[in-house]
């Protein structure tokens, strides 16, 4: 019979991330379907939000690895997420 291991200490580092994006997809599901249900004026406004939080939260996740990458000291990734930014400000300034 084997001993059973301890647990892993790391287990905890993507917690607060595992919960914004579940806190993301939950709201993102509420806006769509208050966007399926509400006549058209309120349901387009509700598709539009549900549509900046399916865009952002992803880039929320992008910004949160970049300030952590940069306190660990890993400028290769970090270098990695800012340009992923950088070029996500750029695409928005040139589609306007």
């Amino acid at each position: 019979m084997t001993t059973p291991l301890p647990p892993d200490p790391r287990i905890a580092r993507q917690q607060a991330m595992a919960a914004y994006l579940r806190v993301c997809l939950v709201v993102a599901f509420v806006l769509g379907a208050l966007a399926v249900v509400l006549p058209d004026p309120a349901g387009r406004r509700f598709g539009v939000a549900m549509a900046f939080v399916l865009v952002l939260a992803p880039v929320g996740r992008l910004l949160w690895l970049l300030v952590r990458w940069l306190r660990r000291g890993d400028r290769r990734f970090a270098a990695s997420a800012a340009t992923l930014l950088v070029l996500l400000a750029v695409a928005l300034v040139v589609s306007r």
